[in-house]
């Protein structure tokens, strides 16, 4: 069953509150497995399972205006993003372990690595976000560029840098390409025109202002 397709026919969607199948849903992250997600509603996250002919609740967790959550690549964690805050929680006990605050309220993506050590967030005012899910900690500092608007993010498989980014966005109305390498502390950049050819280092991070994170 499709869950976007459930939770648009309340008739599909048991709920324990009278009025919840009618409230909109702000956003919706699935499951590796497909059998479980979570659902962001006005008032709360509500953690559900997927069954055969419809959508029954779970568990529900105090968020308010949730527009951004995600299953970890292997499926045992998951990000809640409130504002400023975000949540790292465990997806099978549900178990928060780590609250933490950052610099922006207009994150756009929300990327894992493959193999779950850490995950990492990019806005549309050109702040990135790095975290280490081993240590329940942010990776360094985050960066702020004003000029671009990241629109997406994926880690790339580096078996000498598990904390390699690639960012996709636009700067000064202009599309562009990045791969944040962090064990080099370099900036890598791509460009789609003749001045840039192919994938130049382009400049440090010591050259983008840097806000500190807050846990």
């Amino acid at each position: 069953m499709d869950p976007i397709h459930a939770m648009n026919n309340p008739e599909l969607y048991q709920s324990g509150g009278k009025d919840s199948s009618t409230k909109p849903v702000l956003s919706i992250a699935m499951h590796p497995s497909g059998y479980y997600m979570a659902a962001g509603f006005i008032d709360r996250v509500r953690i559900m399972h997927v069954l055969d002919d419809e959508l029954r609740d779970f568990r529900s967790l105090e968020h308010r205006n949730c527009h951004m959550m995600k299953f970890s690549t292997g499926g045992q964690f998951l990000v809640i993003v409130e504002q400023k805050n975000f949540f790292v929680y465990s997806s099978f006990t549900l178990e928060c372990l780590s609250r933490n605050k950052c610099s922006s309220t207009s994150f756009t993506s929300i990327a894992f690595n493959e193999r779950d050590t850490c995950f990492g967030m990019v806005s549309s005012d050109g702040f990135i976000y790095r975290y280490d899910l081993v240590n329940l900690k942010s990776k360094g500092d985050g960066s702020i560029d004003r000029y671009c608007d990241f629109r997406s993010c994926i880690f790339l498989q580096d078996p000498k840098d598990e904390f390699k980014m690639m960012i996709v966005g636009s700067e000064n109305n202009r599309g562009l390409c990045r791969v944040y390498n962090q064990n080099e502390d370099y900036e890598l950049t791509y460009r789609d025109d003749a001045d840039f050819p192919g994938i130049k280092p382009l400049r440090k991070f010591s050259e983008v202002k840097i806000v500190q994170s807050q846990s």
